[in-house]
C-alpha cells in the first residue's frame, strides 16, 4: 500500500466488485470484533 497526498493505494487478499465514485469502507478484526478503519471513495 501506499499514500500520497490523502489517496491510497492498496492491495486486497480477496477480488472486489466496485465502481467508480462509489464509497468503500476498510474494516480489520481487532481483539476478535471488526472495526471501521477507514474510508474512502473508490477513484
Amino acid at each position: 500500500s501506499s499514500v500520497r497526498g490523502g489517496v491510497v493505494e492498496i492491495n486486497l487478499r480477496r477480488p472486489v466488485c466496485a465502481e467508480e465514485g462509489q464509497r468503500v469502507a476498510v474494516s480489520r478484526m481487532v481483539s476478535g470484533r471488526w472495526r471501521l478503519i477507514g474510508w474512502g471513495i473508490v477513484k
